[in-house]
């Protein structure tokens, strides 16, 4: 109620603001534009916590049951080892689906005793073979770049993984699908300094939605939610990382800066 009192209050004053065309009155209107912005913000991010809440129950109840039915299959000694390879996938991405559903509620809530050593080759090689097996990308299409020396950071392994399966399958899904549209790289920026980006060769990302792109809800697919990328920069923030883009004809690129572990 009092969200929508201050914005249409608001909206009366602003164009009272705008007849009077003075330099005193024009900040003050860019400054109350600003508030009013923030207010917005506010509100979204209140409801985005109702929503995931409400989300991570209903879809939990489906989860338990997969994920029971599963270990009563395992057990069967009459299952073939094709088969026990298959519901072992469907465990794990039971168990992924659950962790996510953990972070995004978590998103705000940040525990510095998950945040580990993490020799970055390995778990990048780990994580490649993985997203290739699970979202069947020939590996000519997406290529692993690494550095050639052993390099290490301080992060949750688990908000990693969620960035880089959230940059990954965006990238995946906006590539042309020819030989390396999609790339992992991992440069040394400098010193103290290592950038580990997601390249694809699709189409720039319009200036209209480039200003919006890490908003919660905001999403130009038909079927998308908004989360991914605003979850992605909220996980980063909390391991002391940044994410940033940029994006042009030739392709867009998420670029995750880390502080090098000596």
């Amino acid at each position: 109620m009092y969200i929508f009192f201050y914005i249409q209050s608001t909206t009366v004053f602003n164009l009272w603001l705008k007849s009077k065309n003075t330099p005193k009155m024009s900040k003050a209107f860019h400054i109350l534009r600003a508030k009013k912005d923030d207010l917005n913000q506010q509100a979204k991010l209140i409801a985005l916590g109702q929503l995931t809440s409400n989300i991570a129950h209903e879809i939990r109840n489906p989860l338990s049951a997969i994920s029971h039915a599963c270990q009563l299959l395992e057990e069967d000694a009459s299952i073939q080892d094709s088969s026990k390879k298959m519901l072992s996938i469907v465990s794990k991405n039971v168990q992924r689906i659950n962790q996510m559903i953990d972070e995004v509620l978590n998103a705000h809530h940040h525990d510095p005793s998950k945040i580990v050593s993490i020799q970055l080759n390995k778990f990048l090689k780990d994580f490649y073979v993985y997203f290739c097996e699970m979202e069947k990308i020939p590996a000519h299409q997406f290529r692993l770049n690494l550095m050639s020396e052993s390099v290490f950071v301080d992060f949750n392994p688990l908000h990693l993984d969620q960035i880089l399966w959230n940059l990954c399958r965006n990238g995946w899904r906006y590539c042309s699908k020819n030989s390396g549209s999609l790339q992992l790289s991992l440069q040394e920026n400098s010193e103290d300094l290592l950038t580990l980006a997601v390249i694809n060769d699709g189409e720039a990302i319009t200036l209209k939605d480039q200003p919006r792109l890490f908003e919660p809800f905001y999403t130009t697919e038909t079927k998308g939610t908004g989360l991914g990328l605003y979850v992605s920069r909220e996980l980063c923030l909390q391991n002391q990382a940044n994410l940033a883009f940029e994006s042009s004809e030739i392709g867009t690129i998420f670029s995750i800066q880390l502080k090098r572990k000596r």
